[in-house]
Parts: C-alpha cells; structure tokens; sequence
C-alpha cells in the first residue's frame, strides 16, 4: 500500500437554516383540512398538507429561489400564487375560491370552472 491510498480526505458542508412558510387554509364555511400545497421551481419542490384546523407549514431550505406555489383542496379551485424569501420566515393565509356556489338552503346556484 502507499501513502497516498490512506490520506485523509474532507467533506465540507454549509450550514443553511431553512426558510419557513406558514398560514392557514380556509373557505367560505371555514378552515380547509387536507389541502395540499406545493411551491416548485423548475427540478426543486416542497409539498405538505393542512392540518385539522387547517393550518400548514413548510421548511424551504433553498430559500434564494421565487416558487409557483398552487393549493388543491376537493370542492375548491386551484389557487395559484408565487413566493419568495426575502424574510426568513413567510405567513401567507390562503383563501382558495369554491369549485360551486350555494345559497342558504344549500342549493346549488353556480358552479365554477378554471
């Protein structure tokens, strides 16, 4: 064996503090449990869901990008949005728009389409 087989080699890292996104999902009848939201940006995308009152929240760890952020609920529209860091820490509330309208008697009265 030679020297050179058992030099050490190092590893260097960088230590990033994520960005955090966080708010609440909510409609017209209230909070929105199980929305998925998204932010994407070419090949780099983070996902989660809304909780039981609806509120989520999301680590970005490459957080120097602008996102397309779209939120999916069943009996909502797809809300589409962009974001970016320039803080360390994002709240943004949403309020997705209803797939269909109904009236106090809970007929339907409109549906709307994207």
């Amino acid at each position: 064996a030679t020297a050179a087989s058992y030099m050490p080699v190092p590893y260097f890292t960088v230590d990033r503090k994520p960005a955090k996104v966080a708010g609440k999902v909510s409609g017209d009848m209230g909070s929105v449990v199980n929305a998925h939201i998204t932010l994407r940006n070419g090949d780099v995308y983070y996902e989660t869901v809304s909780d039981s009152i609806g509120h989520y929240s999301m680590d970005v760890v490459q957080n120097d990008k602008r996102y397309a952020m779209t939120v999916t609920a069943d009996g909502y529209l797809p809300y589409n949005d962009s974001i970016s860091f320039d803080s360390m820490n994002v709240d943004k509330d949403i309020r997705p728009t209803p797939s269909s309208c109904r009236n106090a008697d809970g007929q339907l009265t409109a549906t709307r389409t994207a």
